[in-house]
């Protein structure tokens, strides 16, 4: 029986990687092209639905969280793969990980400041209908 405490062992994590089943490298393969699909579609969506700037910019760095997250893990894959000996290991997924929590930290706060962004671009806009051209 797997037990889960392989994982929080050093050797679990940068031991030489077995070879990966068919299965396991199609889901992943998957995986990423739909992250770089979901990018490419979020685009034509922002520009159909004609999103408000402030909301448009967002969309814009989530699309491009999505497209390196999905490039990143395609080189990954591609390392585990052809069993490049530092570059094929578990703690690779790891590290894609980590990168994937940081930008999705510097995100969330931006997403929260939208609705004041708004509010201030519509006094902006009220306060300069009154001055001269």
């Amino acid at each position: 029986m797997y037990s889960l405490s392989h994982f929080f062992t050093s050797s679990y994590w940068f031991a030489n990687v077995p070879t990966m089943t068919s299965s396991a490298l199609w889901v992943q393969i998957i995986f990423y092209a739909l992250l770089v699909a979901g990018s490419l579609s979020m685009e034509s969506w922002i520009v159909s639905n004609k999103a408000d700037k402030f909301l448009a910019h967002m969309l814009r760095r989530v699309k491009t969280l999505l497209l390196v997250m999905g490039i990143t893990g395609f080189v990954f894959l591609f390392f585990r793969y052809q069993f490049i000996p530092l570059l094929s290991r578990r703690f690779m997924y790891l590290v894609w990980l980590t990168m994937l929590a940081v930008w999705v930290g510097f995100l969330v706060p931006e997403f929260k400041k939208i609705p004041k962004r708004r509010q201030d671009a519509e006094e902006i806009d009220q306060i300069k209908r009154y001055l001269p051209h």
